[in-house]
């Protein structure tokens, strides 16, 4: 499986600009841009034995353009034109068996990306406009009486839809099926059924209306209220803007796809998450899944290890490499032997057209990211404690599904790991397959950049729309200034702890705190929590990095004081536990120009601080 792909590697106009924000691989092809061949998807694709094929991937890796690839190669060209040559020297065009496709068929292709709104209506108006373009393109839909039978039959809702304003939602929802069947009958006349050539189906980004609806929609109606029957329940929900996109979709796809054989060759359907308990696919025993947990198609969306050395290898960019695969690299497709370890293509592009050659987070900058910081906001104090732990780099080990209902995403205990897996903001360190619907897996943040993600969060915890404190805070710490330091807190913890229900929060709140503050300074220092050292676990130690061996070694130790006059007697005792566990003892292994202890202890909003400067004999 995929060992052609994988064995298999080449750059394209290797000099050329690359197509970065360019998803139309005609238009790449044409305006002879660099890319990386990853044509023998098209190969992967017609030898996948499920006829509705569903893959799903975090956003900017490839999708839409592979999409786009699939209908280049598939779609009948228009009369006297010769598409055959956008493949001329790909890999794809060494397969004989698989040209063999190429330009026979009528491709319906739809991409759902744009599709987001407030309300219902909007989004309504933009799914018919949508589907109308689609229709428009196609002169046979336009030219339906020429198809005795399908004007006799279905006439007058096609009429109907082609006047557009007139057309119900009933309309609008068997639109997808209608096309399918109207362009069958077209190409196939005169011909017996045993030779038709049916339709190709692509739906790119087919849950981007999805999540767009459960965004702007009340959670409360969304989940079954205690002590309310399934009627009641049933019509909130379906009365709600999540409840009518889900059903619109549902209605949509299931028409087209399900039992449709006579009138559908194959679909390729692409997006971040498979939606499931809403039944968007209710019935289709023909859909095959492949998330980032499945082997096939693991190279096809993102760049591999041998990729991107090829494409720095041909633009000379082979110094960079080692930094630029602790950025964008990490993600882990697949499971047990068959796993593939894939960069971010996105970050990769943006990374290579920049002449300054700048590590930045352009994946990260691409989204608002407002869905994962709402559910990390909302998590369980477990949940934030694991957060913790993955800023540190550790793993944490959940039961994950690619198969998620969104509106249950706040009653599930393990469905935030789902999604952030999905989504790209984690990857699995190693998979053990479990059920059909899900596995468990050792999780860890992928790279470098994803993990400014999980920082930008944090600075959200501090800013709060205000000039943030933060900069100011960590700067005085790692250049030894405790007394800065000890001012600076105080301010920084009236700004944010106002934020928080602080007084119904155990210590390990303030540990998280101060834990997510210091996670910044990860550049310079080793920062570990509950580390051992001397006789016992320092809440905090920050290591200095043997490259940076001017910034001083700190020692954190955090209290909760019982009252705000006890502010500074729990910081002093912090202080002396440090002493008395000689928590400083690891640094005997660490030298380091400057040694400082530090307590801090806090009540609600309130800080106090203690700390010295400590030799070690």
């Amino acid at each position: 499986m995929n060992t052609a792909s994988e064995s298999s590697v080449r750059i394209v106009n290797p000099q050329g600009l690359l197509p970065k924000g360019i998803s139309d691989f005609d238009k790449i092809v044409q305006q002879r841009r660099c890319f990386v061949d990853k044509s023998l998807f098209i190969q992967e694709m017609l030898h996948c034995d499920d006829d509705v094929i569903l893959i799903t991937r975090p956003r900017r890796f490839g999708k839409t353009t592979n999409q786009s690839m699939l209908q280049a190669f598939f779609e009948k060209p228009a009369e006297g034109a010769n598409t055959s040559r956008l493949f001329d020297g790909l890999l794809v065009s060494g397969q004989a068996d698989i040209m063999k496709h190429q330009g026979r068929y009528p491709v319906i292709s739809l991409t759902f990306k744009d599709v987001k709104a407030a309300s219902w209506s909007q989004a309504y108006d933009k799914l018919c406009e949508l589907m109308y373009e689609e229709i428009q393109r196609h002169a046979e839909a336009l030219n339906f009486q020429a198809v005795d039978l399908f004007a006799r039959t279905h006439g007058i809702r096609w009429s109907r839809i082609l006047q557009q304003r007139q057309a119900t939602l009933n309309d609008w929802e068997a639109a997808l099926k209608l096309l399918c069947k109207l362009l069958t009958l077209y190409h196939n006349q005169g011909k017996p059924q045993q030779e038709w050539v049916r339709p190709i189906v692509l739906l790119d980004e087919y849950d981007a209306p999805i999540h767009s609806a459960y965004a702007h929609s009340d959670k409360k109606l969304l989940v079954r209220a205690a002590g309310q029957s399934q009627d009641e329940w049933q019509q909130a929900f379906d009365s709600t803007y999540y409840g009518k996109m889900v059903r619109f979709m549902r209605n949509l796809l299931s028409g087209a796809l399900k039992d449709n054989d006579r009138y559908l060759h194959k679909a390729v359907i692409t997006g971040i998450l498979r939606v499931a308990k809403e039944d968007i696919f209710s019935g289709l025993n023909n859909l095959g899944t492949y998330g980032v947990l499945k082997a096939r198609f693991r190279t096809q969306f993102g760049f591999t290890q041998a990729e991107v050395q090829q494409l720095f290898v041909e633009r000379r960019l082979q110094q960079h490499l080692p930094s630029v695969q602790r950025w964008y690299d990490g993600y882990r497709f697949g499971q047990k032997e068959l796993v593939t370890k894939v960069y971010n293509p996105w970050s990769i592009a943006s990374f290579v057209a920049d002449e300054a050659r700048a590590l930045d987070a352009y994946w990260a900058n691409t989204s608002g990211n407002e869905l994962i910081h709402t559910l990390i906001n909302s998590s369980s104090l477990p949940d934030k404690q694991n957060m913790e732990r993955l800023l540190l780099g550790q793993t944490v080990q959940k039961k994950v599904s690619e198969t998620l209902a969104l509106r249950e995403l706040h009653g599930l205990p393990d469905a935030l790991y789902s999604i952030l897996l999905c989504s790209g903001y984690l990857t699995p360190q190693e998979t053990h397959v479990g059920s059909a619907s899900s596995s468990q897996a050792k999780l860890r943040i992928p790279n470098e950049e994803v993990r400014t993600i999980y920082q930008d969060l944090v600075t959200r915890w501090f800013g709060h729309g205000q000039t943030n404190p933060l900069p100011t805070v960590l700067n005085s710490l790692a250049h030894g200034d405790l007394a800065a330091f000890a001012a600076h807190l105080g301010k920084l913890a009236d700004v944010t702890l106002s934020y928080f229900d602080v007084a119904q929060q155990p210590e390990w709140f303030y540990h998280a705190l101060v834990l997510g503050m210091v996670a910044y300074m990860s550049d310079t220092h080793f920062v570990r929590s509950n580390a051992e050292s001397g006789e016992g676990r320092p809440d905090i130690l920050l290591i200095p990095r043997d490259d940076t061996p001017l910034k001083p070694g700190i020692v954190l130790e955090i209290k909760q004081a019982d009252s705000p006059n006890h502010l500074e007697t729990a910081a002093r005792q912090g202080l002396q536990q440090i002493d008395v566990k000689r928590y400083a003892a690891v640094f005997h292994d660490h030298p380091t120009s400057e040694l400082f202890v530090v307590a801090i202890a806090f009540h609600n909003k309130q800080a106090a601080v203690q700390y010295k400067q400590i030799n070690l004999v």
